[in-house]
């Protein structure tokens, strides 16, 4: 995924993880700012139990994930499994965190005629983080440009191309290639101005999920 992606799906889990556990980072402008990893074990509520020597029970802080492009999130599944995926998505400046100054990303926006006001962003996750989908559009920009962009920027450094390789997998016409951690695989769709990825080691999680987008 092109390094600038990464910036901002890497920030939205991150916001994910403090969500889930309880450790803070700091949010994209513009969302709920999370209590800070310090503050957050301060304000950890001990709730007594009864009976001597009865451990506390520990609630942890609430995290408001972003929402800010609700009709891209629209797009992903709410389960996949069964099992219920977390949602959340940025638009414009806030999915590189305001880096406006992101010199790959202005760089890649200019070649399209684009501005940072035409990008949005959605990603889905299952609790476990085996499942993920992202979703990534440039108002306007067809989605094989994107892909062919995409995939340039997956082998800038490296010294073989990722063997990409056509299949249809839920009745969609998907690029697979194996992924980071043994057995992943990843599975990049593409239509009207939209591009998604879904990344899973269970093929049938993967007909579901592909299946389920539009």
């Amino acid at each position: 995924m092109p390094r600038f992606l990464h910036v901002g799906l890497i920030g939205l889990l991150m916001a994910a993880l403090a969500a889930c556990g309880g450790t803070a980072t700091q949010p994209p402008a513009g969302t709920a700012a999370p209590t800070s990893a310090a503050t957050a074990e301060a304000t950890l509520a001990e709730t007594p139990t009864e009976g001597a020597g009865a451990s506390p029970t520990f609630v942890l802080p609430s995290f408001q994930l972003p929402h800010n492009a609700t009709e891209l999130e629209a797009l992903l599944p709410d389960t996949l499994g069964g099992v219920k995926l977390q949602k959340f998505s940025w638009t414009g400046p806030d999915f590189v965190n305001q880096n406006s100054q992101n010199t790959e990303l202005n760089a890649f926006l200019q070649s399209l005629g684009k501005s940072l006001s035409d990008i949005s962003a959605a990603a889905a996750f299952s609790s476990t983080f085996d499942n993920s989908m992202f979703a990534f559009r440039v108002t306007g920009v067809d989605h094989s440009v994107l892909i062919s962009e995409f995939q340039k920027a997956q082998n800038t450094g490296l010294t073989t191309p990722i063997p990409w390789t056509p299949a249809t997998i839920g009745g969609k016409s998907v690029l697979q290639a194996p992924g980071n951690t043994t057995g992943e695989t990843i599975y990049l769709y593409g239509v009207a101005d939209l591009i998604f990825e879904v990344t899973t080691t269970d093929p049938a999680v993967a007909a579901e999920a592909l299946g389920k987008l539009p």
